[in-house]
């Protein structure tokens, strides 16, 4: 652990991005708090049929190697080689990612986002689970405005608000502004508290900055949508159940004009499939092909 720093780390939302900012912080000293809107996974896991499995790529691994976790995040995964695609006449086509022996790696992302819950908390950070932050009572209003040249602003009232399921209130203090130069903090004055959205694509700390005037952005939706579908793992010869039902080392991919299905393998054998179709379509292809 790095010396402790006086500057304080807040992070809004505990995915797996949230959780492996504080660890990192962590790491180099800083007071962490995270806030997560929903209950925590490992004891309340979310059964809604929207989750998907993720591809740890080098980068990743370099991230996590960086903080001393690599083997430790690798157990979790399936290593895939290639991608094999599936046709209509049931011919299968597989493309290795690269040379021999390279591969990208598959994790179901519940297990990811465990992974680095624990982790964060191994490192001394302090996760606030059902907190959501609440647009309402947030201020914002020029804590991390370009042109706050000094700390002489009167709006003194700086805050993050996160409410719970039972409707209490939880405030976050970011009183003073800090002075900045060339629109960056000075970094011989670090800030009290740093804030960092980790909220995902429909981040409610990005719509409170909108909301302060601090950024502008746009927001257009796809109008495709995905669902989760599961392919169970075969029994084993001793009457078990773990034995893959398809090549576990590649991406398995369905195309089917304007919507497909992917298929990652998981460490019991199942394989975490995941259709992608326009909004409504992906309960209307329920066919057996």
């Amino acid at each position: 652990m790095a010396e402790e720093r006086s500057s304080k780390v807040v992070i809004v939302g505990c995915g797996p991005i949230g959780g492996a900012m504080g660890c990192l912080f962590r790491r180099h000293g800083y007071d962490v708090d995270i806030y997560e809107r929903y209950h925590d996974i490992r004891t309340h896991p979310r059964a809604d049929g929207r989750s998907i499995n993720l591809v740890l790529t080098r980068r990743g691994l370099r991230f996590a190697e960086m903080l001393g976790v690599k083997e430790q995040l690798l157990s979790y995964t399936v290593p895939v080689y290639g991608r094999t695609m599936h046709d209509l006449n049931g011919t299968t086509t597989y493309t290795p990612y690269g040379r021999e022996g390279e591969c990208n790696f598959s994790v179901d992302r519940s297990k990811l986002n465990e992974f680095w819950i624990d982790e964060a908390e191994k490192a001394g950070a302090s996760i606030h689970f059902d907190r959501a932050l609440s647009l309402e009572h947030t201020s914002l209003e020029a804590r991390f405005h370009p042109h706050v040249l000094d700390d002489t602003s009167p709006l003194q009232d700086r805050r993050l608000c996160f409410i719970d399921s039972a409707g209490g209130k939880h405030s976050v203090d970011l009183s003073p502004v800090q002075q900045m130069v060339s629109g960056h903090f000075d970094t011989n004055h670090p800030p009290d508290t740093v804030v960092i959205g980790c909220d995902g694509a429909g981040s409610r700390l990005r719509y409170a900055l909108s909301n302060a005037g601090v950024l502008t952005f746009t927001e257009e939706l796809i109008g495709h949508d995905y669902k989760e579908l599961t392919f169970p793992a075969l029994p084993t010869s001793d009457g078990q159940w773990g034995n893959f039902v398809m090549h576990n080392e590649s991406l398995h991919i369905w195309p089917r004009g304007d919507f497909f299905l992917m298929g990652l393998a998981n460490l019991d054998g199942s394989f975490t499939g995941t259709i992608y179709a326009s909004n409504g379509q992906s309960d209307e292809n329920k066919t057996a092909e």
